[in-house]
């Protein structure tokens, strides 16, 4: 595994770690992040993650709608810097208590620029302020988009893209066209 993460970049000391990276685990992986079910920060059968110092354009609409995951302990994933310097790549594996993760509300995510910036939880919590109710709101928002998603797939769609990139008329189409009532989408 340590051959196939040098393909992907440098490894990085923990002098030169960042403090914090981002992680776009999809929707789905931001409700089980919020039901406290998430094993991995990638699917299970993937065997690399990929993080970020700054949002990735392909996943800042997905950020907008869910809010991200800000990993605080980057190096226990043994990441490597890739030639883009704001990307990382890392090993995939299972989480634990031990694992400093926090996820950041969609109302946040346009707020920092360099998530590597970011020293600590408590550096996270006041940068989300008291009071953020967004939590329960955004979790059900990804239940109701996993839900949505699940029927679709039964019926053997892929839509080629992010099903929360696509736009609102054409997910409504879609939904019409396969008989499925909308949940996220209505």
């Amino acid at each position: 595994m340590e051959e196939l993460l040098q393909v992907f970049g440098v490894s990085v000391d923990a002098e030169h770690a960042p403090r914090a990276l981002l992680r776009f685990p999809g929707p789905c992986g931001i409700r089980d992040f919020l039901n406290g079910e998430l094993k991995f920060l990638a699917t299970p059968e993937d065997r690399v993650v990929y993080f970020t110092s700054r949002n990735f354009e392909y996943i800042e609409e997905g950020a907008a709608l869910f809010g991200s995951l800000v990993v605080f302990d980057a190096l226990k994933f043994e990441i490597v810097q890739t030639a883009a310097s704001h990307i990382y790549v890392g090993k995939n594996l299972p989480l634990s208590a031990e694992h400093r993760i926090d996820w950041v509300p969609p109302s946040v995510m346009k707020r920092v620029e360099n998530w590597s910036e970011i020293d600590g939880p408590d550096a996270l919590a006041k940068l989300i302020g008291p009071g953020s109710d967004e939590r329960d709101t955004v979790r059900k928002m990804a239940g109701d988009y996993f839900a949505e998603i699940n029927a679709v797939a039964q019926l053997e769609r892929r839509p080629g893209k992010f099903w929360f990139a696509l736009s609102a008329a054409e997910r409504t189409r879609e939904l019409q066209r396969l008989g499925v009532a909308p949940r996220w989408s209505a």
